[in-house]
């Protein structure tokens, strides 16, 4: 018996949501088995705006900002294939020279510029003691407060600086919106930052470089 036209279009829309969905769900698995969470990887997969510049891709960070920080210059334009929610095609890129972290445009609608981001500021970063943390490749790096115990841990200190668009500079200096008090155990390899989300919060799991 042949099977009716109906039929066949119904089945072969259920096909190709489900492909869809399974590639949205390949790529946020495979972003938070390489360590790299909701940033790099998982952003190119679900199709976050993003654009390249100078042979590298720059992820919509989704922040805005009201006035470019000092030394970024208009250097290149958005092409029509990046065209996206975060910038149109033919606004200017600004760029910095001592900066290869992050570039700005002009917000699609209104006033202020929108931050693109690159490796490592993908990232959640912390600079202490003269050195880097990252969460980049830290298992199981979010941790919810019933599992984190304040008390069993020195508190190095609070988070005096947040700045997106390069990297931290200097100690207690961060990228991560929300960052408030640092802890740590026996030793510094390992660092816990208290974040704020609402009226909630979380603690993420940071490990030093180099």
């Amino acid at each position: 018996m042949t099977k009716s036209p109906v039929i066949m279009v119904i089945a072969a829309v259920v096909l190709l949501l489900a492909a869809v969905c399974g590639a949205y769900c390949l790529g946020f698995t495979e972003g938070q088995r390489n360590g790299r969470g909701d940033s790099h990887s998982v952003a190119l997969n679900v199709g976050t705006p993003r654009i390249n510049y100078k042979l590298k891709v720059y992820v919509y960070s989704g922040e805005d900002v009201d006035k470019l920080p000092v030394g970024f210059e208009p250097d290149a334009l958005v092409s029509r294939e990046e065209e996206s929610e975060a910038s149109r095609a033919g606004a200017p890129v600004f760029a910095s020279e001592s900066n290869p972290y992050s570039v700005f445009t002009p917000v699609r609608q209104g006033e202020g510029y929108s931050l693109f981001v690159t490796e490592p500021l993908c990232y959640d970063l912390v600079m202490l003691y003269g050195s880097i943390y990252t969460g980049n490749g830290v298992e199981n790096r979010r941790i919810e407060p019933e599992s984190f115990d304040e008390t069993e841990y020195r508190c190095i200190g609070e988070i005096t600086n947040l700045v997106r668009y390069r990297l931290p500079e200097n100690d207690l200096e961060t990228n991560i919106r929300g960052a408030g008090d640092v802890f740590a155990g026996e030793d510094n390899d390992t660092i816990y930052v208290r974040v704020g989300e609402f009226d909630e919060h979380h603690y993420l799991r940071l490990q030093k470089t180099g």
